[in-house]
């Protein structure tokens, strides 16, 4: 199929037809990010969404629904830890930020969608906590550290009110857990 697609791709890019080159980037990121490729698929589906015209639907959709995937992805890979040694700070920014893009693309997508607007919407609020979250692991004390888990608590809390109740019962878990890290952090600063 990969080949079929780089094969189309050149010949659009030929035509000149960037609305169908797009489409088969867009096709090509999808194969990579359903094979677990997210490096892979990033820049296909970057490439998509900037020649699909907003008003192509389903395509221009599809594309950013598999790019917010990506970035998703992406930042859980940067926040793997390797045996013996743990995150860098650098690399729980760049998770943070990563999380960030796929929480403006999911935010971009809910409008347009008439049908499964809550789930991106709760998507969108998930990944927006998981970039405070990303941000949190590590070194981080005292202000900084309650700062960055209210705002998690915040963005969860959007994502609960959009759930489905099969979703929510795990979302309030995730609250509750944040809930016991915010109290933590406020015991440290008390010591302090």
């Amino acid at each position: 199929a990969l080949c079929y697609f780089n094969s189309s791709l050149s010949l659009f890019e030929e035509q000149g037809e960037s609305q169908s080159q797009g489409i088969v980037l867009s096709n090509l990121g999808r194969i990579y990010l359903q094979m677990g490729l997210a490096t892979a698929a990033r820049e296909p589906l970057e490439r998509a969404v900037l020649l699909i015209s907003r008003q192509m639907k389903p395509s221009y959709q599809n594309a950013l629904y598999c790019l917010a995937k990506t970035y998703s992805s992406l930042a859980i890979d940067c926040l793997q830890e390797e045996p013996g040694r743990s995150s860098s700070r650098q690399q729980r920014l760049e998770a943070s930020r990563l999380f960030v893009q796929a929480a403006d693309r999911y935010q971009e997508l809910a409008p347009a969608l008439a049908d499964g607007q809550a789930e991106i919407k709760v998507a969108a609020a998930i990944a927006k906590s998981r970039s405070y979250l990303a941000r949190l692991c590590g070194d981080v004390q005292g202000e900084e550290a309650l700062m960055l888990a209210e705002r998690a608590q915040a963005f969860l809390d959007n994502a609960a009110a959009n759930a489905s109740d099969g979703n929510k019962a795990g979302i309030l878990g995730l609250q509750r857990i944040i809930a016991g890290m915010k109290e933590l952090h406020s015991i440290g600063l008390l010591e302090n």
